[in-house]
């Protein structure tokens, strides 16, 4: 009896399974078999865990801001110190969200 009777369906292009049937060649084993060697030998790292909320909540905040300067400003009174406070603010929060998914991302290049 078959103790592999569990099935797993991936899909390739041409290309990839061109390149996959190479290394697995190169290998000396069959399809099949190097997929499994592969991914089973496999070690992945969780990645990091983002917390969205919070990232939306920074970006929301910078965006008050910034919408407040400018009503301010189509009144007529300008505060350029507070616009420059505002998009100070903004790129704040893009660099936090830059360095929390660069982070993530960097965690998962290196598996």
């Amino acid at each position: 009896m078959r103790t592999r009777d569990q099935k797993a369906r991936i899909h390739f292009t041409e290309e990839e399974l061109r390149d996959l049937d190479r290394k697995a060649a190169a290998a000396g084993l069959d399809r099949s078999k190097y997929v499994r060697k592969v991914v089973l030998a496999a070690e992945v790292k969780p990645g990091p865990q983002v917390d969205v909320p919070a990232l939306i909540a920074v970006t929301h905040q910078a965006g008050l801001r910034v919408a407040d300067v400018l009503v301010r400003a189509n009144s007529g009174m300008l505060d350029v110190p507070a616009l420059r406070r505002a998009l100070a603010e903004v790129e704040g929060a893009t660099q936090t969200v830059r360095r929390a998914f660069e982070e993530g991302n960097a965690d998962a290049m290196h598996d």
